[in-house]
């Protein structure tokens, strides 16, 4: 049986994927607002804040205006 560190890591290769397809789909359905354009795991510029333990952005972070998560309702504006 397998133990939970190895499904947990698991999960987290998986989030990067999930939350991008998420990201596409909420711009779709955006039409009128300017999409914010996020950090994605590989981006060598993303910050290590956002990342997880293995080096993937767990963090919605836009590069462009600098609003992350829960935040990301608002339009994308320049800081």
């Amino acid at each position: 049986m397998r133990n939970l560190s190895h499904i947990l890591d698991e999960m987290a290769d998986e989030a990067p994927r999930i939350r991008d397809a998420i990201a596409a789909a909420y711009v779709r359905l955006s039409p009128t607002r300017t999409a914010h354009r996020l950090y994605k795991t590989g981006d060598p510029d993303a910050p290590d804040v956002i990342k997880d333990r293995n080096g993937h952005v767990a963090l919605d972070l836009c590069r462009v205006c600098g609003r992350a998560e829960s935040l990301l309702s608002e339009r994308c504006e320049p800081a």
